[in-house]
């Protein structure tokens, strides 16, 4: 009877197939830079990418007009900010009445 390795277990073997020469280089220099072995860092880089993913998915995306009616308002307060003010105007802070 062969006994099997856990699928998690650390040292499980794991191919990728697909991965240029030029991206495994840039994996083993990255984890040489952090003093990590090319498993450890792959696993947190995948990990990192995988929670950035996700975390973003279930966020919905703003509405159109809603930028647009903050673009406008903004708009709007930088051109009464220009906008020269009567004696009046002045005198009363603005207000009418």
């Amino acid at each position: 009877m062969s006994r099997r390795k856990s699928e998690n277990a650390p040292n499980t073997v794991w191919t990728v197939r697909g991965v240029s020469p030029e991206t495994r280089s840039a994996v083993a220099v990255a984890a040489r830079r952090a003093g990590q072995s090319v498993g450890e860092w792959t696993t947190r880089a995948v990990m990192e990418a995988i929670a950035a993913q996700t975390s973003t998915r279930n966020v919905p995306a703003p509405r159109l007009e809603d930028i647009l009616a903050k673009v406008v308002e903004r708009l709007e307060s930088l051109e009464r900010l220009q906008r020269p003010r009567s004696f009046w105007g002045w005198l009363t802070g603005g207000r009418s009445g």
